[in-house]
This record gives structure tokens, C-alpha cells and sequence, in this order.
């Protein structure tokens, strides 16, 4: 029988072909606070997130109609911040490559596979979609920020033309904001869709600014394409290419012992009569906190 649904619970989907797989799974799950759903299918399964929103989604990796990298891909843009894991039986590089690439797979699993492990993973899992559902709520924060910075800078250019107090005003308030961006615990780049950084906050500069052996350099004034990894640079193309999308995230492996949950947000400002203007800013968490399960 099949516990009734808790409101206030995560959602995690389960498609398998296999109806033994997916009942095992919700088996195993049971005594976790979690409302499980299944679809035999991945057609099934993307009609069941146009319903309802997932936290985490487990696929098995071959089944007909569409595996479960294609299911994942298809899956991505209806529930960008779920928490996407796969399982299979084969361990083929190419499968593990594919996967990583095209269905922005956080965790792979393989058959066949130990209770715990599922337990752990999707745990996990569920703290990582809580941390990018967090990241959001601060970009959210970070696009209001951005307003006001421009309605400071507006100010401030009136300040220029009227009395020295109201200039004085509007410099104080926009060094209050860029030392609020320096203080958080993420890095910060605003980018014209030229390419060239306009900002970059002090996280930023550590992360991605070419380091000498006296000081570490400021990122703002240079290209992205002299210092951005390239990963992170096509997808600046793709969201220069469609300025219609707001928002897009990545995993990024800075170095072995960084690994980044990158976010990119187009904001677009125009005070008064102004033209609007459009930055991308790149929003940056150290992700290397998720819990790993072998």
C-alpha cells in the first residue's frame, strides 16, 4: 500500500522500465520524509514534472523510448534546480561522459546497488537542491541589489550636478553596496555582453583573476575570454545568443580541490529615459560541501 502523500515533504521521481526497480526504491525510501513518484517511461515522466515540481529525480539509464540521459536533458529545463542522478549497469567512459554533459548528471549509481547507498545519495541530494533553491533566493536578492545600485548611480550623476553633500551621499551608498558584495560568501562578476567585466567582487578576484607572485589582480576591465575558464565561456554565449533567458546553471571543477555551482543572470537596468542596459552576472558557491557517497 502506498503511503499518502505529505504537502510539506520533498518530491523525488523514480523512472525505471523496470516496475521491480522502482518499487524496490520506493521501498527503500519508505521511512524517509520524502513523497516518492514513479513513471515507467520517460515520456511518462516529463508529463509528471509538468504536474508537479521535483526535488530530485533518480532514471534508470536504458530503457525504450528514450534512455535516461535524453529523459534527463528533456527534464533539465522543467526542474533546473532538481537534484538529476542516473543508474545503470554499464560503466562504458562514454556513458559517464554523455551523461555529465548533456544531462547535468550530479551522481551516478550502478547495479546492482545497496539500500544504504540509495539512502545516502539521495539525502544528499536533497541538501544540494535545498543549497541551489537558497542560491536563488540570493540571486533574487542580488538582481534587487543591482536596481538599486543603478538608481545610486543615477544620484550620483545628479550629485555631480548639484550640491557637494548630495554627491558625498551617493559615493558613501555605493561603496556600502560594494562592500556588501565583497562580504558574502560567493563570487560576484557583472560582464557586458561584449565580454568585458565591469565587476567583480573580492571572491571573484581569488577565484578567477590571474595571480602573481606579489598581489592577485582585479578581473574588472579584462575579457572574459583571457580569463574565464572555457567552460563558463560558452555558456556566456548562450545566453548572449538568447537574451530572453534569465537564468542557467553549471558545475564547474575550478581545480581538485574547488569545485564551483555557478549560476548566470541577465538583469537589464534603464533609469528614467535611459536606454536599458543588459550585464550578465555570474553567481559562484564553493559546492564541494555536497555530501559524497561512493
Amino acid at each position: 500500500m502506498m503511503a499518502p502523500e505529505q504537502k510539506n515533504q520533498p518530491y523525488i521521481l523514480c523512472v525505471d522500465d523496470e516496475p521491480g526497480i522502482a518499487r524496490a526504491i520506493r521501498r527503500i525510501l519508505k521511512t524517509e520524509p520524502v513523497n516518492v513518484l514513479i513513471a515507467a517511461s520517460g515520456p511518462e515522466g516529463l508529463d509528471i514534472l509538468r504536474k508537479q515540481t521535483v526535488s530530485l529525480i533518480l532514471t534508470d539509464y536504458r530503457m525504450p523510448e528514450m534512455n535516461g540521459i535524453e529523459f534527463l536533458e528533456q527534464a533539465a529545463p522543467l526542474c533546473p534546480d532538481a537534484f538529476r542522478m542516473i543508474l545503470t549497469g554499464y560503466a562504458e567512459a562514454h556513458v559517464l561522459v554523455e551523461a555529465v554533459n548533456r544531462g547535468q548528471i550530479y551522481k551516478i549509481l550502478y547495479k546492482p546497488f545497496q539500500e544504504e547507498d540509495i539512502k545516502l545519495t539521495v539525502r544528499s541530494g536533497l541538501e544540494h537542491h535545498a543549497r541551489n533553491c537558497e542560491n536563488r533566493v540570493l540571486l533574487e536578492e542580488l538582481a534587487q541589489r543591482n536596481k538599486q545600485l543603478a538608481i545610486l548611480n543615477q544620484k550620483l550623476k545628479t550629485g555631480l550636478e548639484g550640491t557637494k553633500a548630495d554627491l558625498t551621499i551617493s559615493s558613501t551608498a555605493l561603496g556600502m553596496a560594494q562592500q556588501l558584495l565583497n562580504e558574502i560568501p560567493a563570487a560576484v562578476i557583472g560582464m557586458e555582453p561584449s565580454g568585458q567585466i565591469v565587476f567583480a567582487n573580492r571572491l571573484a578576484n581569488i577565484w578567477f583573476a590571474p595571480q602573481t607572485p606579489l598581489r592577485i589582480s582585479s578581473l574588472v576591465g579584462t575579457w572574459t575570454s583571457d580569463v574565464l575558464p572555457e567552460p563558463i565561456q560558452e555558456h556566456l554565449k548562450e545566453m548572449i545568443a538568447a537574451p530572453r533567458r534569465k537564468t542557467k546553471m553549471m558545475r564547474l571543477q575550478i581545480n581538485p580541490s574547488l569545485s564551483l555551482q555557478v549560476t548566470f543572470r541577465t538583469v537589464s537596468n534603464g533609469v528614467g529615459n535611459e536606454v536599458p542596459r543588459t550585464t550578465i552576472f555570474l553567481f559562484a558557491i564553493d559546492a564541494e560541501t555536497m555530501a559524497t557517497v561512493g
